[in-house]
């Protein structure tokens, strides 16, 4: 906590980086080199996807989750330094439930464990803010993703217009005489 310059400010480092080596590893295979504490390090990581602020919150949840457990979601350990199994499990499985007690710690936990990194809270801010049981802001829809939503009504306010404006003479044939005005011819 940074105190003197009168903030509240966390900072955690990993001082314990651990690399993927084998040759045989998910990330070798692609030509990277990746760096992190497997047990604490997001989903994407392992897919030799650089460290963001996204990848930042999965390792301060993970954080969180081992200091409550007592060992991180998804433990080295637990797959005998098979790596791409390690690696299969971060990517593919909910992490555990923290059961620290207290609900909103959980859910704050949970939601930074997300394997896909627009589900998880954009800052520490956030995570805190969850943890004192305010809700969660609603998950960040990718730019491309309104773009083509947006392209789709476009798309299909054009075709009813161009249904209706076609089939607009067509309507008037079919319509019955006494729904026409005889003084005016309009419909």
């Amino acid at each position: 906590m940074d105190e003197a310059a009168g903030s509240e400010r966390l900072k955690l480092a990993d001082f314990g980086l651990g690399k993927f080596t084998r040759a045989e590893s998910a990330g070798a295979r692609r030509g990277h080199c990746l760096g992190g504490t497997p047990g604490f390090m997001a989903p994407e990581r392992f897919d030799g996807r650089a460290a963001n602020r996204a990848s930042d919150i999965y390792g301060l949840a993970a954080t969180l989750f081992a200091l409550v457990k007592g060992q991180p979601p998804f433990s080295p350990a637990e797959f005998s330094s098979d790596w791409d199994a390690l690696a299969a499990a971060v990517r593919e499985h909910s992490a555990p439930s923290a059961d620290s007690g207290d609900p909103d710690l959980d859910r704050a936990i949970a939601l930074g464990l997300q394997a896909q990194p627009r589900l998880r809270p954009t800052s520490a801010a956030e995570m805190l803010n969850i943890a004192r049981g305010q809700p969660p802001r609603a998950p960040r829809i990718p730019r491309w993703q309104r773009w083509v939503a947006a392209a789709a009504l476009v798309s299909i306010v054009a075709a009813v217009g161009i249904f209706a404006i076609a089939n607009k003479g067509a309507a008037r044939e079919t319509l019955p005489e006494e729904f026409t005005d005889q003084r005016t011819g309009v419909e």
